[in-house]
């Protein structure tokens, strides 16, 4: 058995990142692959979408092209949510790059909510290079 440690800073009933040995979204997921293609690329299965739930993330993102080491970070933040079966996106998601080389700088990430998972999308933007793309990723959800 684990040796728990006490933390003053948490209320009764929280749970400190990566206490939870996987469950509940509290462990990072990590997602990473290495596309050659101008186009948008989907990193299938990041999440399971469970019926009458909510999930929130928070995605940082590093993408560096392999034969430049051009480079491009960002935050990617949304949500999405699987109603009597309906999966659907949260309105709005945010994506805060906050590092990036020149020939990065249009480079994105999108996700969709398909009706077992969310996936994410990445785009070089017509850059047609060997791009490796490294998603770390936090869910949070909700039962309804």
């Amino acid at each position: 058995m684990a040796i728990q440690k006490y933390n003053p800073l948490l209320k009764k009933g929280f749970q400190e990142l990566g206490s939870g040995g996987g469950t509940g979204g509290l462990v990072p997921f990590v997602q990473e692959e290495t596309f050659s293609s101008a186009g948008k690329q989907t990193l299938s299965n990041s999440r399971t979408l469970t019926d009458n739930t909510a999930v929130s993330f928070v995605t940082r993102v590093t993408a560096v092209k392999l034969s430049t080491r051009d480079t491009w970070c960002a935050i990617f933040k949304g949500g999405a949510k699987k109603v009597s079966g309906v999966a659907s996106e949260v309105d709005t998601e945010t994506l805060e790059v906050f590092a990036y080389d020149a020939a990065a700088i249009d480079w994105y990430i999108t996700f969709a909510a398909t009706s077992t998972t969310l996936d994410f999308a990445v785009n070089s933007n017509g850059d047609s290079s060997a791009i490796k793309w490294r998603l770390e990723t936090i869910f949070n959800e909700v039962s309804i």
